[in-house]
Protein backbone atom coordinates (compact mmCIF):
# COMPACT_ATOMS: atom_id res chain seq x y z
CA UNK A 1 0.00 0.00 0.00
CA UNK A 2 2.57 2.59 0.89
CA UNK A 3 4.44 1.74 -2.45
CA UNK A 4 1.19 2.57 -4.25
CA UNK A 5 0.69 5.35 -2.14
CA UNK A 6 4.39 6.31 -3.59
CA UNK A 7 3.94 5.51 -6.92
CA UNK A 8 0.71 7.61 -7.41
CA UNK A 9 1.97 10.97 -5.98
CA UNK A 10 5.60 10.18 -7.74
CA UNK A 11 6.87 12.53 -11.06
CA UNK A 12 6.87 10.67 -14.68
CA UNK A 13 10.68 11.94 -15.77
CA UNK A 14 12.01 11.21 -18.76
CA UNK A 15 15.14 12.92 -20.55
CA UNK A 16 14.36 14.76 -23.69
CA UNK A 17 16.49 15.59 -26.72
CA UNK A 18 19.35 14.46 -28.08
CA UNK A 19 23.04 15.65 -26.57
CA UNK A 20 24.35 18.89 -28.49
CA UNK A 21 27.53 19.19 -29.70
CA UNK A 22 30.45 19.97 -27.20
CA UNK A 23 30.94 23.24 -28.60
CA UNK A 24 27.23 24.45 -26.95
CA UNK A 25 28.04 23.63 -22.96
CA UNK A 26 24.50 23.35 -21.02
CA UNK A 27 23.75 22.41 -17.83
CA UNK A 28 23.94 18.33 -16.79
CA UNK A 29 22.33 15.98 -13.69
CA UNK A 30 19.09 17.71 -14.21
CA UNK A 31 16.11 16.12 -11.87
CA UNK A 32 12.67 17.17 -11.04
CA UNK A 33 10.79 16.84 -7.92
CA UNK A 34 7.46 17.71 -6.12
CA UNK A 35 7.46 20.14 -3.42
CA UNK A 36 3.66 21.11 -3.12
CA UNK A 37 0.65 19.75 -5.15
CA UNK A 38 0.85 21.98 -8.38
CA UNK A 39 5.02 22.99 -7.61
CA UNK A 40 8.16 20.95 -8.95
CA UNK A 41 11.70 21.85 -8.47
CA UNK A 42 14.06 21.83 -10.68
CA UNK A 43 17.56 21.14 -9.97
CA UNK A 44 21.03 20.40 -11.87
CA UNK A 45 24.79 19.97 -11.18
CA UNK A 46 27.24 21.47 -13.81
CA UNK A 47 28.45 24.16 -14.67
CA UNK A 48 29.52 24.43 -11.00
CA UNK A 49 29.21 28.91 -11.61
CA UNK A 50 27.04 30.80 -13.70
CA UNK A 51 23.90 32.03 -14.43
CA UNK A 52 20.80 29.86 -15.77
CA UNK A 53 17.90 30.81 -17.65
CA UNK A 54 14.60 28.04 -17.22
CA UNK A 55 12.09 27.85 -19.65
CA UNK A 56 8.58 25.84 -18.79
CA UNK A 57 7.01 24.43 -22.27
CA UNK A 58 9.60 27.18 -24.11
CA UNK A 59 8.59 29.99 -22.35
CA UNK A 60 10.82 32.10 -19.65
CA UNK A 61 10.94 31.06 -15.80
CA UNK A 62 13.35 33.24 -14.46
CA UNK A 63 17.24 33.53 -13.88
CA UNK A 64 19.25 32.49 -11.22
CA UNK A 65 22.77 31.77 -10.02
CA UNK A 66 21.99 28.67 -7.57
CA UNK A 67 21.59 25.26 -8.91
CA UNK A 68 17.80 25.06 -8.25
CA UNK A 69 14.38 26.84 -8.88
CA UNK A 70 10.35 26.06 -8.47
CA UNK A 71 8.00 26.85 -11.02
CA UNK A 72 4.33 26.21 -11.06
CA UNK A 73 3.09 22.50 -12.51
CA UNK A 74 -0.38 21.69 -13.51
CA UNK A 75 -1.08 18.29 -11.92
CA UNK A 76 -2.07 15.88 -14.78
CA UNK A 77 -0.43 17.84 -17.83
CA UNK A 78 3.37 16.62 -19.17
CA UNK A 79 5.55 19.87 -18.82
CA UNK A 80 9.05 20.38 -20.52
CA UNK A 81 11.56 22.21 -18.14
CA UNK A 82 14.55 23.04 -20.17
CA UNK A 83 18.07 25.57 -18.25
CA UNK A 84 20.47 26.92 -20.17
CA UNK A 85 23.89 28.81 -19.43
CA UNK A 86 23.50 32.65 -20.08
CA UNK A 87 25.99 34.14 -22.06
CA UNK A 88 28.34 36.99 -21.59
CA UNK A 89 26.58 40.41 -21.97
CA UNK A 90 23.18 38.91 -20.76
CA UNK A 91 22.77 36.83 -24.98
CA UNK A 92 20.51 34.10 -24.02
CA UNK A 93 21.71 30.17 -23.63
CA UNK A 94 22.32 29.21 -27.18
CA UNK A 95 21.38 25.67 -26.22
CA UNK A 96 19.56 24.11 -23.24
CA UNK A 97 19.54 20.59 -21.34
CA UNK A 98 15.96 19.51 -21.21
CA UNK A 99 13.54 17.26 -19.12
CA UNK A 100 9.78 16.73 -18.90
CA UNK A 101 8.10 16.14 -16.33
CA UNK A 102 4.43 15.18 -14.86
CA UNK A 103 2.59 15.22 -11.23
CA UNK A 104 0.09 13.16 -10.61
CA UNK A 105 -3.04 14.78 -10.51
CA UNK A 106 -4.09 12.86 -7.33
CA UNK A 107 -3.38 9.98 -5.02
CA UNK A 108 -5.55 7.30 -2.90
CA UNK A 109 -7.41 9.10 -0.81
CA UNK A 110 -6.74 8.78 2.99
CA UNK A 111 -9.76 7.43 5.12
CA UNK A 112 -8.13 8.16 8.21
CA UNK A 113 -8.61 11.38 7.60
CA UNK A 114 -11.50 13.54 7.50
CA UNK A 115 -13.39 15.98 5.35
CA UNK A 116 -13.14 19.54 6.37
CA UNK A 117 -16.27 21.01 7.80
CA UNK A 118 -18.23 24.40 7.51
CA UNK A 119 -16.35 25.39 4.16
CA UNK A 120 -17.44 28.99 3.62
CA UNK A 121 -16.61 32.16 2.28
CA UNK A 122 -14.97 34.69 4.80
CA UNK A 123 -14.36 37.37 2.76
CA UNK A 124 -14.87 39.33 -0.60
CA UNK A 125 -13.21 41.28 -3.23
CA UNK A 126 -13.26 42.09 -6.85
CA UNK A 127 -12.35 38.69 -8.55
CA UNK A 128 -10.99 36.54 -5.58
CA UNK A 129 -13.14 35.02 -2.51
CA UNK A 130 -11.35 34.41 1.08
CA UNK A 131 -12.41 30.67 1.99
CA UNK A 132 -12.51 29.32 5.42
CA UNK A 133 -12.42 25.48 7.03
CA UNK A 134 -12.72 23.80 10.48
CA UNK A 135 -9.55 22.37 11.43
CA UNK A 136 -8.93 18.65 10.89
CA UNK A 137 -7.17 16.69 13.21
CA UNK A 138 -4.10 14.57 12.02
CA UNK A 139 -3.64 17.38 9.24
CA UNK A 140 -0.54 19.19 8.20
CA UNK A 141 -1.54 20.99 4.93
CA UNK A 142 -4.88 21.47 3.01
CA UNK A 143 -5.31 21.05 -0.19
CA UNK A 144 -7.61 23.59 -1.82
CA UNK A 145 -9.65 22.81 -5.49
CA UNK A 146 -11.34 25.01 -7.88
CA UNK A 147 -13.97 23.46 -10.36
CA UNK A 148 -11.87 19.95 -9.41
CA UNK A 149 -8.11 21.51 -10.43
CA UNK A 150 -5.61 22.20 -7.66
CA UNK A 151 -5.25 25.97 -6.82
CA UNK A 152 -2.78 25.24 -3.99
CA UNK A 153 -2.27 24.23 -0.18
CA UNK A 154 -1.88 26.20 2.93
CA UNK A 155 -0.97 25.27 6.54
CA UNK A 156 -3.52 27.85 7.33
CA UNK A 157 -7.65 27.12 7.64
CA UNK A 158 -8.01 30.08 5.11
CA UNK A 159 -7.23 30.51 1.49
CA UNK A 160 -8.03 33.41 -1.42
CA UNK A 161 -9.29 31.95 -4.12
CA UNK A 162 -9.74 33.64 -7.66
CA UNK A 163 -13.40 33.48 -9.08
CA UNK A 164 -13.70 35.88 -12.47
CA UNK A 165 -16.16 38.28 -11.88
CA UNK A 166 -19.90 37.23 -12.88
CA UNK A 167 -18.85 33.43 -13.29
CA UNK A 168 -19.23 30.88 -10.44
CA UNK A 169 -16.77 28.23 -8.99
CA UNK A 170 -17.26 24.67 -7.26
CA UNK A 171 -14.24 24.71 -4.38
CA UNK A 172 -13.62 22.24 -2.19
CA UNK A 173 -11.23 21.53 0.61
CA UNK A 174 -9.18 18.53 1.77
CA UNK A 175 -6.82 17.32 4.13
CA UNK A 176 -2.95 16.51 3.55
CA UNK A 177 -1.87 14.16 6.36
CA UNK A 178 1.59 12.63 6.94
CA UNK A 179 3.80 11.68 3.91
CA UNK A 180 1.41 13.80 1.44
CA UNK A 181 -1.58 11.15 1.74
CA UNK A 182 -4.77 13.31 0.94
CA UNK A 183 -7.90 12.98 2.61
CA UNK A 184 -11.94 12.91 1.12
CA UNK A 185 -12.82 16.63 -0.24
CA UNK A 186 -15.30 18.58 1.48
CA UNK A 187 -18.66 19.28 0.62
CA UNK A 188 -18.27 21.54 -2.81
CA UNK A 189 -18.85 25.52 -2.57
CA UNK A 190 -20.43 27.69 -4.85
CA UNK A 191 -18.87 30.79 -4.98
CA UNK A 192 -19.35 33.80 -7.35
CA UNK A 193 -17.06 37.25 -6.53
CA UNK A 194 -20.48 39.65 -8.09
CA UNK A 195 -22.49 39.05 -4.54
CA UNK A 196 -22.06 40.19 -1.12
CA UNK A 197 -22.82 38.77 1.99
CA UNK A 198 -25.53 39.97 4.34
CA UNK A 199 -24.45 42.25 7.04
CA UNK A 200 -23.47 41.65 10.68
CA UNK A 201 -26.23 41.29 12.68
CA UNK A 202 -27.03 44.00 15.51
CA UNK A 203 -28.28 43.96 19.27
CA UNK A 204 -26.83 40.99 20.42
CA UNK A 205 -28.09 39.49 24.02
CA UNK A 206 -28.70 37.02 26.03
CA UNK A 207 -32.98 36.71 26.13
CA UNK A 208 -33.19 34.00 28.72
CA UNK A 209 -30.91 32.19 31.00
CA UNK A 210 -31.17 28.35 31.78
CA UNK A 211 -29.52 25.55 33.88
CA UNK A 212 -27.68 24.14 31.13
CA UNK A 213 -27.59 27.30 28.48
CA UNK A 214 -28.85 30.23 27.34
CA UNK A 215 -31.47 31.67 24.71
CA UNK A 216 -29.50 34.59 22.38
CA UNK A 217 -31.52 37.08 20.54
CA UNK A 218 -30.30 39.87 17.73
CA UNK A 219 -31.70 42.22 15.17
CA UNK A 220 -31.24 41.35 11.62
CA UNK A 221 -28.16 42.85 9.60
CA UNK A 222 -28.35 44.80 5.95
CA UNK A 223 -29.83 42.23 3.25
CA UNK A 224 -27.29 40.36 1.14
CA UNK A 225 -27.36 39.32 -2.43
CA UNK A 226 -29.55 36.35 -1.94
CA UNK A 227 -32.67 35.94 0.36
CA UNK A 228 -31.27 35.17 4.18
CA UNK A 229 -31.62 31.47 5.25
CA UNK A 230 -30.44 31.73 8.78
CA UNK A 231 -27.83 32.71 11.39
CA UNK A 232 -24.68 30.89 12.18
CA UNK A 233 -23.91 30.46 15.48
CA UNK A 234 -20.25 29.93 17.19
CA UNK A 235 -18.84 29.25 20.35
CA UNK A 236 -15.30 30.46 21.45
CA UNK A 237 -14.63 30.58 17.63
CA UNK A 238 -16.41 26.71 16.97
CA UNK A 239 -19.51 26.54 14.95
CA UNK A 240 -22.23 25.38 16.80
CA UNK A 241 -24.63 25.59 14.38
CA UNK A 242 -27.39 27.01 12.33
CA UNK A 243 -30.79 29.14 12.86
CA UNK A 244 -33.62 30.62 11.56
CA UNK A 245 -33.94 33.46 14.26
CA UNK A 246 -33.00 32.47 17.73
CA UNK A 247 -30.74 29.88 19.18
CA UNK A 248 -29.56 27.87 21.96
CA UNK A 249 -26.31 27.82 22.60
Amino acid sequence: MRRAALLATALALCAAGPAHAASCPKPSGLKVSRTAAAKATLRWKKPKKGTFRVLRNNHVVGQTKRHSMTVNVRPGRRVTLAIGVVRAGGRGPKCYAKITAKLAASGPVDASLDAPGQVRIEALTDGAATIGWEKVGKAKRYRVFRDGGVVGETSQTTMKVRVAAGASASVQVAAVGTGGKVGPRSTALAVRTDRHAPGTPKGLQVDALGAFGLTLDWTAGSAGSAPLRGYRVTRNGQVLGQAPRRACA
